[in-house]
């Protein structure tokens, strides 16, 4: 089930990397899935620019930028040894999207990644 997204704020580029025709895309799946990411995102907006490129911001504020079928993955269901971020998640709910629980017929672990310093633990990060 594709879930509705918001519409960007972000304007045409006409030159550079960017430049091209952008397409918003009005609805998605509900999860993004960045190999390169520990946790799972929920999408906010989609922007295609060109034929080659994608931006997305999800919920927590993360944008990625990528090539459009290289590296980012929409995913509409969560494997269960993921996570999703738990900051997407309240804000995606907020929004009036269902939860991931309504989404699952199994339990998905929602959580954040803390910063800690491992060659001095017993200095807080700042």
């Amino acid at each position: 089930m594709n879930l509705p997204l918001e519409r960007s704020g972000i304007r045409d580029y006409t030159c550079g990397i960017w430049s091209g025709i952008t397409r918003r895309l009005k609805t998605a799946p509900p999860y993004i899935n960045n190999p390169r990411a520990v946790l799972i995102h929920r999408p906010r907006w989609i922007n295609i620019y060109g034929c080659k490129r994608m931006a997305i911001r999800s919920y927590c504020g993360q944008v990625i930028h990528s090539k459009a079928k290289n590296l980012v993955k929409m995913a509409h269901q969560v494997d269960r040894n993921q996570v999703v971020c738990l900051h997407c998640e309240n804000k995606a709910v907020e929004a009036g999207l269902p939860s991931t629980t309504q989404l699952h017929i199994h339990h998905v672990c929602v959580g954040g990644v803390k910063a800690f310093s491992q060659c001095c633990p017993e200095e807080k990060p700042m």
